[in-house]
């Protein structure tokens, strides 16, 4: 048992993957900006062109699994949330496209576990 006392309710935070369909060796890693059931705003060093699929794989901690999802870029800029002296980060907002029933299930409990 653990001497440890916490004070303050913690999340776990979680980072995604994304790569072009049916191509996973080109997948680069993101931090979630943000995540609903409808989609993701992704921090990356890359830009890709809008309206390119993708897909997006994104591990929940507390529910230890997985969620793999094709997607959509509706917006790409330069991101005013995340910026370094050494760097540009683009802010990427993907919308989700064809969800599973079994996978927007998972998605929507996860969120109803966390906030923001």
């Amino acid at each position: 048992m653990s001497s440890e006392k916490r004070f303050f309710r913690r999340i776990r935070c979680c980072v995604a993957e994304y790569y072009l369909p049916g191509k996973p060796e080109t997948a680069s890693a993101a931090l979630i900006k943000d995540m609903s059931a409808g989609g993701i705003c992704l921090i990356t060093t890359q830009k890709p062109p809008a309206g390119r699929e993708l897909m997006v794989k994104v591990y929940l901690p507390s529910a230890c699994q997985t969620l793999e999802m094709r997607s959509r870029m509706v917006r790409s800029e330069v991101s005013a949330y995340f910026r370094t002296s050494r760097r540009k980060h683009y802010e990427m907002a993907l919308e989700f496209i064809g969800l599973e029933p079994r996978v927007r299930k998972c998605l929507e409990e996860y969120l109803g576990s966390v906030w923001l």
